[in-house]
């Protein structure tokens, strides 16, 4: 096809850089859509995962475009999204950002009440033991 190998193999990297080039603008444009779908300014963490989930997301499409299969990237998107805030949690509303309420404020609250009402239990099963076996609660810092 070439007569001189040095003239495809120039080609072959200036179609690479090309294909890179158009990766990259492709995962800009995702990523600004997964930081738009938030309702409010992103964290360095979020635009990361966001860069991250993009960049997945376009390698896939890339692999497919040519024929290759793309069953572990789409198989890392869905965990990725799954375990990112764009996936898993939905956005805060604007009120909550206002009052400075994050999505990580509701996993410790949910983890609060959690923790509170395994209390609550362990206590209530500890009293039962105490009132069927008899035990004395004398000197018994779990005592009521």
């Amino acid at each position: 096809m070439f007569d001189n190998p040095a003239e495809s193999g120039a080609r072959g990297a200036r179609r690479m850089r090309e294909i890179g080039c158009e990766n990259e603008a492709e995962v800009a444009k995702v990523k600004d859509r997964l930081i738009t779908g938030l309702d409010r300014p992103a964290t360095g963490a979020e635009e990361a995962e966001a860069e991250l989930i993009s960049a997945t997301l376009v390698r896939a499409r890339h692999l497919r475009k040519v024929g290759k299969d793309d069953g572990a990237e789409r198989r890392l998107l869905r965990r990725l999204m799954r375990e990112s805030v764009f996936g898993s949690v939905p956005a805060p509303s604007p009120a909550q950002v206002q009052h400075g309420k994050t999505v990580g404020d509701a996993f410790a609250a949910r983890d609060r009440a959690f923790r509170a009402g395994a209390l609550e239990r362990d206590r209530e099963n500890y009293q039962f033991y105490r009132s069927v076996t008899g035990a004395d609660a004398a000197g018994d810092p779990n005592a009521d």
